[in-house]
């Protein structure tokens, strides 16, 4: 996964303060090696890390963990879709994994996977999710 580099429509934020998202341009399919991650299709639209803009020079939300990004994304948009706390809480178990994969150091990968985590556990204890 660390030589992601998507075919991505980049849009700007609509609003002052809310984040800029990227739309998929083709179906992609995502790979370790030889091992199948997951099928992004055209038109799937994230907005890279969810990392908020004081920690962008830390952590920007473009960098090589785009890919684990994405994958997470879609497993956050299944969720909310499906209101389904158990396949965010998948998304967020692999986060980490995702991040490795994408040649992310631990000490970046680490604080990054405990956070979505957390924003999951959040969102299930106030019954956002089910």
């Amino acid at each position: 996964m660390n030589a992601f580099h998507p075919k991505c429509e980049l849009f700007p934020p609509v609003k002052k303060g809310k984040p800029f998202k990227l739309q998929t341009l083709e179906d992609i399919s995502l790979y370790n090696g030889e091992e199948y991650i997951l099928d992004l299709p055209a038109g799937f639209v994230s907005d890279g890390a969810s990392v908020p803009k004081i920690f962008w020079n830390i952590c920007p939300p473009l960098d090589k963990y785009l890919a684990a990004a994405f994958c997470h994304d879609w497993y956050c948009d299944l969720a909310n879709e499906e209101k389904d706390y158990q396949i965010r809480s998948y998304g967020d178990s692999h986060f980490y994994s995702w991040l490795k994969m994408c040649g992310v150091r631990d000490m970046r990968a680490v604080p990054m996977s405990k956070s979505v985590i957390v924003y999951g556990k959040y969102l299930k204890l106030s019954k956002k999710l089910n």
